[in-house]
Parts: C-alpha cells; structure tokens; sequence
C-alpha cells in the first residue's frame, strides 16, 4: 500500500492506492475541505453495495428495482455518444434488452471511488434467445452517485471478439 498526501489551493485529498492483484490498482480519494471537517462522496463498502444490487437486479431480470438505482434525468453515454436521456429510455432500453438477451453474469475486476464517482472494470455476458449465443462485453465505465442514484454514466465498451 503507498500513500500520499496532497495539498491544493482549497482541497486537501489523500489518496491511498492499494495493490489487489499483480497488474492491479484501487485508487480511493478522500477529499477533504482544508479545515479536515467536511467530506463528501462515498467510501468503498457503499459503492460496492450500489453495484451488486444493481448487479442483481439486472441478473434476476428486477425491472423496478434496477430503474429504481438511477435518478430521473439520468444520462448514458457508450463510446463518447448519449444513448439515452432520462430513465424512462432507460427502462424502455433495459426491458428491450430483456426481450433479446438473458442475462448470464456481471463480473467486476476493479472497482474504485474518488468522491461522488464509482469508476468500475466488468464484463457482462448474455445469452440471445432466439438463437442460444452467448455474448461478452467488456467495458470501464465511470458514474456519478447522487443520493444513492446514478446520475449519469459513461462507458467505454469492447464486444467479444474486437480484443
């Protein structure tokens, strides 16, 4: 584990690097207002909660619960392109997906937090039901937490076989 310290213009922040795996980092910001009194975002333990309900409201097909984790004018970005605006697209994307695709596993190789954003590495596989082929997509994705709702979200996606 290394640690530093570092001092801006209005923000102290500490940041504390872990090594999970060879190959591997965690990175966790603290950030503190100067005085050390105040601090905002979320720890560790809160954004993995967030990401396996999340996980497992997709995995068990829970519409309501997965719509319920993202705030109403939420925002998805895949690629550097806005895919949907607001939660009802999302809901109307999900449930379409739903109709094509069962969810087989979301995994997560790294999660880290750095204030209100959850950046997180994973690989989602689906199963198509019409023809029974299984698809991968691997992505990083970054999301900004607001009171316990995703706010917005931007991912970057590699599709089986495009690595």
């Amino acid at each position: 584990m290394h640690e530093f310290e570092t001092i801006g213009h209005h923000l102290r922040a500490r940041v504390v690097i872990l090594h999970s795996r060879p190959g591997t980092l965690f990175a966790r910001c603290l950030t503190q207002a100067k005085t050390g009194l105040a601090s905002f975002g979320m720890d560790r333990a809160e954004a993995v909660a967030l990401i396996e309900k999340r996980r497992n409201a997709w995995l068990s097909e829970d519409v309501d619960t997965y719509l319920s984790m993202f705030s109403k004018d939420f925002a998805l970005y895949v690629n550097g392109v806005e895919l949907i605006a607001g939660r009802r697209a999302l809901e109307n994307a999900v449930r379409r997906n739903y109709l094509r695709f069962q969810p087989v596993s979301w995994e997560f190789s790294e999660i880290a937090v750095h204030g209100s954003n959850v950046l997180a590495e994973w690989t989602v596989t689906m199963t198509a039901r019409t023809t029974g082929t299984k698809q991968s997509i691997r992505a990083m994705s970054i999301c900004e937490i607001g009171d316990g709702l995703t706010t917005w979200q931007r991912e970057y996606q590699c599709r089986s076989g495009d690595d």
